[in-house]
């Protein structure tokens, strides 16, 4: 029963933490809407930049803050850094057509956000890690679908303040449930978050943490590198795809956004239950089948009535990958449990980042349109069907459905 207090507790700090992190996509076309606020497709995808290499660098120096202050503030420390993130977007939601105060604003924010996101998920998943090892798998995609949950709350409430003349509110509630878990956490107390971590402390250079990494542990990192472009892409241009390229409705579009973050949570809990009775290992292949098949009927798709239907397919691919991703690897390579989640975290944000600056650049200079990036995708998607079988293949390892530990 206090296992099951603590993960609800993570999951929540995992909800707004989704909540939080989708706030900025779900906005897009209101900060691009040049009658509102103004910034360029250039400065809207460097955006995601600064809160990318604060996730990595936060990462990389995960065990050493871990180890110079202690599991518990580094956990703690995570959730006033978001709310102060929270509080920046705020303020510059406010400041109308000043794309330059805007635009800076939103970056000092997106660098907070990314030091409190990786401080938040590296701590949430090392926990729950350690609180259900032998249901590791089970644990991690629940944590992971509450991010989910949160991710699809935040364009479904971003719109319905929208409708009432009055969108920072959702921005103002984010702020407000961020604090009140923080709160919660920081009344409560686990061994798991104040125990003293054991063994030598490694070196904070990443060329030097990379290098040390099985061989395995470096690919499923590379691996998630290439699916973050993929999950770029869907998660941070849809908004704009869909009002400025497709023509449909904000409305429309947030709903999309939705249905994508809902189906990735659905499937995730789904995952949950699967991963009791399922190999872990051929639920991670399936994932980027899935995915591409959801990107081939969104290009396919012209119909605005029947755009959600992709877009739950795509969520259904993305939904597992990552958190079972984790739970693979730290069952290969037991000894590095500790930095694994927030190494591959980062190797996720990294993905991330090339995709979304990568795509804001090429568009802001008429090189592609998203329909074409959405293209790109569906070949990304068809490579990760390679490399996940490739990094999972039979006989090397095999790793059972958790309900066999």
């Amino acid at each position: 029963m206090k296992n099951m207090i603590r993960l609800m507790l993570y999951g929540a700090t995992s909800l707004v933490l989704g909540f939080a992190v989708i706030l900025l996509p779900s906005a897009g076309y209101l900060f691009r809407d040049p009658r509102l606020y103004g910034i360029t497709d250039g400065q809207y995808g460097m955006l995601f930049l600064p809160m990318v290499m604060a996730t990595i660098g936060t990462g990389f120096g995960f065990e050493a803050l871990v180890s110079a202050f202690g599991r518990r503030r580094v956990y703690l420390a995570g959730f006033v850094i978001t709310v102060a993130a929270l509080a920046l977007m705020l303020a510059a939601s406010f400041v109308g057509t000043r794309p330059a105060e805007v635009f800076w604003l939103l970056m000092a924010a997106q660098t907070l956000l990314g030091f409190g996101f990786a401080l938040l998920m590296s701590s949430v998943s090392v926990f729950s890690i350690e609180l259900l090892p032998s249901h590791r798998t089970t644990a991690l995609t629940a944590i992971h679908a509450s991010f989910g949950i949160g991710a699809l709350l935040s364009p479904l409430a971003l719109d319905a303040w929208s409708r009432a003349h009055f969108w920072q509110g959702v921005v103002a509630m984010g702020l407000v449930g961020t604090a009140g878990v923080g709160v919660a956490a920081a009344l409560s107390r686990s061994e798991l978050e104040t125990s003293v971590p054991t063994g030598p402390a490694r070196s904070i250079n990443p060329l030097k943490i990379f290098s040390d990494l099985p061989g395995r542990a470096k690919g499923f990192v590379l691996a998630l590198v290439l699916y973050g472009t993929v999950e770029a892409g869907v998660s941070n241009w849809s908004t704009i795809y869909l009002t400025q390229e497709r023509g449909y409705s904000a409305t429309t579009a947030a709903v999309c956004l939705s249905v994508f973050w809902g189906f990735l949570a659905g499937g995730r809990v789904a995952a949950t239950f699967l991963s009791m009775r399922v190999s872990s290992q051929l639920l991670f292949r399936t994932a980027p089948f899935v995915a591409m098949a959801g990107l081939i009927l969104l290009r396919s798709t012209r119909a605005e009535a029947d755009i959600f239907f992709p877009y739950a397919v795509i969520g259904l691919g993305c939904s597992y990958t990552f958190p079972v991703s984790v739970s693979l690897t730290t069952r290969y390579h037991e000894a590095d449990r500790l930095i694994l989640p927030s190494f591959m975290l980062a190797g996720l944000m990294t993905g991330v980042g090339i995709g979304s600056t990568a795509i804001g650049f090429l568009r802001g200079v008429n090189v592609f349109t998203l329909d074409q990036a959405f293209t790109g995708a569906i070949a990304a998607a068809a490579g990760l069907c390679v490399i996940f079988y490739v990094l999972t293949r039979p006989g090397r390892h095999r790793v059972l459905a958790d309900s066999d530990f």
